[in-house]
C-alpha cells in the first residue's frame, strides 16, 4: 500500500477472498456466527480489491482496516470462547 502497488493489493485482496470461499475456510465451523464473520471478511476483501483496481490509496487504506478489522473481531469472538 506505501508503494501504491495497487495490483498487489488487488491480487492478495482477491486472494484472500478466494481462500475464504473455500470448503476448508467455510467449514472450519458450520455455526451462525462464524458464517456471519465469514461473509464480513469476505466482504472487506472485496471492498479492499475494488478500491485497488481503482488506484483510490485513501479507500485502499480504510478498506485495508476494516478488512484487518474484521480479522481481529472473529479472532476475539472464537478464541476468546465467547461462541462454542
Amino acid at each position: 500500500m506505501a508503494l501504491a502497488d495497487y495490483k498487489a493489493v488487488e491480487g492478495h485482496a482477491t486472494a484472500l477472498r478466494g481462500i475464504s470461499r473455500a470448503d476448508e475456510f467455510l467449514n472450519f465451523r458450520r455455526d451462525e456466527e462464524y458464517q456471519f464473520q465469514a461473509r464480513v471478511f469476505q466482504r472487506s476483501a472485496t471492498r479492499l480489491a475494488e478500491a485497488a483496481r481503482g488506484k483510490n490509496a485513501d479507500a485502499v487504506l480504510l478498506s485495508y482496516l476494516d478488512l484487518s478489522a474484521s480479522c481481529v473481531r472473529c479472532h476475539q469472538t472464537f478464541r476468546a470462547g465467547k461462541i462454542d
